[in-house]
């Protein structure tokens, strides 16, 4: 949401969560028992630079990372995941986690929530469970969301008027779903004293951003799209002086 209930830091976010070429390269390399000199002579570059990239000297331009990746018979993602993300993708790790009913929830504005499976590490969505009851209220007074990413809800007890500042209101009643780019301010609303239960799921591509959500989950706060947009700020006006 737009506004927080407590301001969240990633703090203790670890060096090796973050994507990083050198390991992936080494990595493919050694599971495909390739040597550096194999890898070298099968995608047409230099051994001196690939062993450069492979102890984070120097990285790659598009056209290079597109031939090693055709060498290793992957996707040129693959190439900047996390060794968690690879581990998933393999099939090498395998992970469930289990939310038992609870009456621990949250609130902000009209809208009590509770975060799921937030005890799951790297983990790519972020689900929620919404229990709305919005007051008598003008829709232009309602406090609007607005998130980086994309969202999915699908109501569990409708009905629930959907706003959003691009579209019309639209009512979603029980077993209704909508797909929406949450960075589009809008609101979850139930009339007449009636609560609506939501269960919503963010997604997102943009790693430093999934990484503050997922600390600001699992501290409790509503969502670190605050946070992500000061920091990018912050570094657009460093760009901006040098």
């Amino acid at each position: 949401m737009a506004r927080t209930s407590r301001t969240t830091e990633a703090a203790g976010f670890a060096a090796d969560h973050r994507p990083s070429l050198a390991a992936s390269i080494k990595r493919l390399r050694a599971q495909r028992n390739l040597s550096l000199s194999g890898l070298a002579a099968a995608s047409g570059l230099p051994q001196s630079t690939l062993s450069k990239v492979e102890n984070g000297q120097m990285s790659l331009n598009y056209d290079k990372l597109v031939r090693l990746a055709e060498v290793l018979e992957i996707d040129v993602r693959q190439l900047f995941m996390t060794e968690a993300e690879a581990a998933i993708e393999s099939g090498l790790m395998a992970r469930r986690t289990i939310d038992r009913d609870s009456d621990k929830f949250l609130a902000v504005d009209h809208i009590r929530y509770r975060y799921l499976s937030t005890e799951l590490k790297n983990r790519l969505m972020l689900p929620a469970f919404f229990e709305v009851t919005t007051p008598a209220v003008p829709d232009d007074a309602v406090e609007m969301m607005d998130v980086v990413g994309q969202r999915f809800a699908y109501v569990i007890e409708g009905p629930v008027d959907f706003l959003c500042a691009q579209y019309e209101p639209v009512t979603l009643a029980t077993g209704d779903a909508i797909y929406i780019d949450s960075a589009m301010p809008h609101a979850f609303v139930a009339r007449n004293g009636r609560t609506a239960r939501v269960l919503t799921v963010l997604a997102s591509s943009n790693p430093e951003y999934l990484e503050l959500a997922r600390e600001a989950t699992r501290q409790g706060s509503i969502d670190a799209s605050n946070l992500f947009r000061q920091r990018r700020r912050a570094r657009l006006d460093a760009e901006g002086q040098d």
